[in-house]
């Protein structure tokens, strides 16, 4: 009987997860000869967001927080939050969707230590780093 349920226990886990608030990949390419364009790609699962009402509609907010750090100097190059919104017309809609989008920067070459974060506005205590 546990097999059995070991696996189901398993499968549970595994779909929950899946379900994150925020999910982000990032890709690099050469600019020129002292730099490389970096772009971070950003997406908030509306189904785990809370939505609230706005004027005379329902919207689900997401804050997308980016800090890239010079590991030789230690000195900020990027410390910026964006806030990022979609109106969502019916409940069922906001399990179905997704808030993407993308954001670029040209930095010099060097060593970078990077900090990219996702959280809801409506719920802060929802949120992944």
């Amino acid at each position: 009987m546990i097999k059995k349920i070991l696996p189901f226990f398993l499968i549970i886990f595994v779909s929950t997860n899946a379900q994150n608030l925020f999910d982000f990949d990032y890709a690099q390419f050469g600019y020129d000869s002292t730099s490389n364009y970096l772009e971070f790609y950003y997406s908030f699962n509306q189904k785990s967001m809370k939505v609230s009402p706005l004027d005379s509609i329902n919207v689900v907010k997401g804050i997308l927080q980016i800090s890239i750090e010079d590991t030789s100097s230690g000195q900020k190059i990027v410390d910026k939050e964006w806030r990022v919104s979609h109106q969502v017309t019916d409940s069922g809609e906001a399990g179905s969707k997704y808030l993407i989008g993308v954001v670029g920067f040209i930095l010099p070459h060097g060593a970078y230590q990077c900090t990219i974060g996702g959280r809801d506005a409506n719920d802060e205590k929802n949120q992944r780093v």
